[in-house]
């Protein structure tokens, strides 16, 4: 897997190097769509978006659980909050993830799989469920933060399950981004957010 992984990088950076050597492509992603910090900030954005656009905020490490409490990314932002700048941090988000993978897989120890947990796992993941409660989570999709919020009533079930998406946020700066652009500017703003159409990013 590493080295196939190291095959995907190299090929990659060949490939995404040629639309950053494009001068028309770069005319037409520079200063294109522009969505301030401070716009950024109003509207609530998350993910690449907001990075793009000078918020370094990454719930892996503004909120780390599991494995990130250990182990984490570098932020990938930019300043610009324009089209390139959302492709950009994309394109730092895949060299980052790559790289990321290939330091864990090289540190898994030897010996064979584990697939059933040991004695001891097992008794503690057996839990008793708690009513009258309310547990939210945050994890960081790969179109920014998705939060989960649950609520049980007094037998522990579920009363009440909410699902916030990344794209919930994010369809709010499309609007701003298109003022003052031409038609033709949409869209290529509006898939720079990559957004999902449906609302879940599940």
């Amino acid at each position: 897997m590493i080295e196939r992984l190291k095959i995907f990088k190299k090929e990659a950076t060949t490939a995404i190097n040629l639309l950053w050597e494009n001068q028309s492509v770069m005319v037409r992603f520079e200063e294109t769509g522009v969505l301030s910090r401070d716009a950024a900030v109003g509207f609530g954005i998350v993910g690449p978006a907001a990075r793009a656009s000078g918020l370094r905020q990454d719930v892996r490490c503004n909120q780390p659980s599991g494995l990130y409490r250990f182990s984490q990314l570098p932020v990938a932002a930019s300043e610009a909050g324009d089209v390139f700048a959302r492709a950009f941090v994309r394109w730092m988000e895949i060299r980052h993830s790559v790289d990321f993978i290939i330091e864990l897989a090289g540190s898994l120890p030897g010996g064979p799989v584990q697939t059933v947990p040991p004695e001891q796992t097992r008794r503690t993941e057996q839990t008793t469920r708690t009513g009258n409660c309310l547990s939210v989570a945050l994890n960081e999709g790969w179109r920014g933060e998705i939060c989960h919020a649950a609520i049980t009533g007094a037998d522990g079930n579920f009363t009440r399950y909410k699902i916030v998406d990344p794209s919930f946020h994010n369809w709010l700066a499309v609007s701003p981004v298109l003022h003052n652009q031409e038609i033709s500017d949409f869209p290529l703003c509006n898939k720079s957010f990559n957004l999902s159409y449906c609302g879940h990013d599940l």
